[in-house]
């Protein structure tokens, strides 16, 4: 089952195709979808596998359903037009494992990604896969401000288990950084740089390890939800600018 709202901007318009992050849900990015749209972008937006609408929550089976589940989406909408991905933090690792196991994409837009391993979550996911980890949204280092709208929003996931923590931080970002050396696209790696859930050393391993063309962008000040942060309308900005040199 799949469940993406596609905004197109016409028929033959560049695809951006967006992947959330952890425990969110793609109409989150709504605001995001129609200030591409009126860029000249068609954009779907799509609820990554235990998210948004689909059951059941917070689990997955295999990383590489993630991969079948874009191939899907992209069959049929596709249409014979560049694509570009663009996630933000697992989302990106959902974009970049993409990228590398698919040679069909014309650029990615990489957004706050993981990419160093974090030992607790292999041994987790191997000893305590139906565990789960309880997700806090009031986390005052996601972003400087959050409304109690935001907070509870009943679209956003409460927890997620370990087995999707093992599945996609550990074993999928591995596929991940094996690949980078033959990335096969231009890639804009976007990083905040007060961000203390994703340090910003983060971005510049990924960066380091990527061939040209690439380019990284920070955000002094942003923490790690920098699309929803207070350096929004430059993310924005940069993110237009950057599709327009390769659309």
């Amino acid at each position: 089952m799949l469940s993406y709202q596609l905004y197109e901007h016409t028929k033959g318009s560049p695809l951006v195709l967006f992947s959330h992050g952890l425990g969110e849900y793609g109409t989150l990015y709504e605001p995001l979808a129609k200030q591409l749209n009126a860029a000249g972008y068609s954009v779907i937006l799509y609820d990554v596998r235990g998210h948004g609408v689909l059951e059941p929550k917070g689990t997955l089976k295999d990383y590489q359903d993630l991969i079948m589940d874009i191939d899907e989406i992209l069959n049929q909408n596709r249409r014979d037009r560049k694509v570009f991905l663009m996630g933000h933090s697992m989302g990106a690792m959902i974009s970049n494992l993409y990228a590398v196991t698919n040679r069909e994409i014309d650029g990615v837009i990489s957004i706050g990604y993981q990419y160093h391993p974090i030992k607790a979550v292999k041994w987790m996911g191997l000893l305590f896969p139906k565990k789960r980890l309880y997700l806090n949204w009031s986390d005052p280092r996601s972003r400087h401000e959050k409304t109690n709208a935001e907070i509870e929003d009943l679209n956003l996931l409460k927890s997620v288990s370990f087995k999707f923590l093992y599945e996609t931080i550990h074993k999928a970002n591995k596929v991940v950084r094996q690949g980078l050396k033959q990335y096969p696209c231009p890639i804009l790696v976007m990083h905040g740089g007060a961000d203390k859930i994703v340090p910003l050393h983060n971005a510049h391993a990924l960066y380091d390890h990527l061939p040209q063309p690439k380019e990284m962008i920070v955000y002094p000040d942003s923490y790690h939800d920098v699309l929803l942060d207070i350096d929004q309308t430059l993310v924005v900005e940069d993110i237009i600018n950057w599709l327009n040199q390769y659309k």
